[in-house]
């Protein structure tokens, strides 16, 4: 059985700035890969897009004139199998749930974990289960406290403990880049950086919020997690008892903002705030995370190429794929060696091959 005990080295991150690594001059990758993808699922209009196990799964929208939750495809074949769940306020029904790509098996049966913040609960869907009775087969929910309204990250660890990291706007329990929650009492896990001369620019404190942001991923044996800054060029690697592991960044443009800078009376928004990293998806292996490294000022919508940065569990630069869409959602079928994406400017799903790549 895992232990969640948080040793001294995660209570000490709380007080201290974590460092980050300058052992190199510049953040350098072993090999950059243009990759060329092919057309698939032509009929799905969704753009958020998932594998797991043997399943493709898309999580529809609200142009889903059925109100289905999720449709799923056969990673082999592409066939459609079906739809799981339905979008709604009742019982068995998801408000607006998020897989973050934990999933288990339950003998030959693929389970996957779904937070719907709305309702506060997780949900463990049986996938294969679902699809062969024609309707939702739930293994179990479980509710957590109301007040720590988890919108973003939450990963499921034991009955009583979850990992998690919330946006920026939700102040009383995004303090740290990640949290660990047992029995609704939060633990603080790393840190942000520091935003110089906050205390000079009190008028802008509701904007500041926002940098406190990272995506969160969780390795499929649920030992370590990553951490990828949006407004820092930084990516943080915890163990599952919030030991950091690794934080990366490149050091020629790696920077803190000064508050005096980026806040403009009058403006909606931070001004000179460039994005960093996005969606992060992960394998047993690698951590693949798409990259920015501009001001964005249309957000997914630009029409601009994509770049995926890939590092190993060690924080080890690996490679990068690139290619000429841009995804606004991306997935990684490791078993098949395929990268799955939605190009948003064409609103089309696309393939790639990218499994040499991945062998070591």
């Amino acid at each position: 059985m895992k232990r969640y005990i948080l040793p001294l080295t995660a209570i000490l991150l709380l007080g201290c700035e974590t460092k980050v690594d300058k052992n190199f001059s510049e953040l350098t990758f072993e090999e950059t890969y243009d990759i060329k993808g092919e057309r698939v699922l032509e009929n799905e209009l969704s753009w958020i897009v998932d594998v797991v196990d043997d399943y493709i799964i898309c999580k529809q929208n609200s142009s889903d004139s059925l109100k289905r939750y999720l449709t799923v495809y056969d990673a082999d074949g592409l066939e459609y199998l079906g739809s799981v769940g339905f979008r709604g306020r009742n019982l068995n029904e998801f408000q607006a749930a998020n897989f973050f790509g934990q999933s288990y098996r339950k003998s030959d049966e693929v389970v996957i974990w779904v937070n719907d913040p709305p309702q506060y609960r997780m949900t463990a869907i049986n996938l294969t289960a679902s699809l062969i009775e024609g309707d939702i087969e739930i293994e179990r929910s479980i509710r957590h406290d109301p007040q720590l309204d988890f919108h973003n990250a939450l990963f499921f660890l034991d009955d009583s403990t979850f990992a998690a990291h919330q946006p920026g706007f939700e102040l009383s329990t995004n303090q740290s880049p990640m949290v660990i929650v047992t029995n609704n009492t939060t633990m603080n896990i790393g840190q942000y950086p520091k935003l110089l001369a906050r205390e000079d620019v009190r008028q802008g404190e509701r904007y500041f919020s926002v940098l406190d942001d990272v995506n969160l991923a969780m390795r499929p044996d649920q030992e370590r997690f990553a951490a990828a800054f949006h407004y820092y060029d930084r990516l943080d690697i915890y163990s599952i008892n919030g030991d950091l592991v690794k934080s990366v960044t490149n050091p020629t443009i790696y920077k803190e903002y000064d508050a005096r800078k980026i806040f403009v009376r009058g403006k909606d928004s931070l001004v000179g705030v460039v994005s960093y990293y996005g969606q992060v998806k992960v394998t047993t292996d690698y951590i693949f995370i798409k990259y920015y490294g501009r001001e964005r000022k249309g957000g997914d919508t630009e029409d601009v190429p994509t770049e995926i940065r890939v590092f190993d569990w060690d924080g080890n630069p690996k490679f990068v794929l690139k290619c000429t869409e841009n995804l606004a959602s991306f997935a990684i079928d490791e078993e098949r060696g395929w990268l799955y994406g939605h190009d948003i400017s064409q609103q089309r799903y696309m393939r790639y091959n990218i499994g040499e790549y991945m062998k070591d």
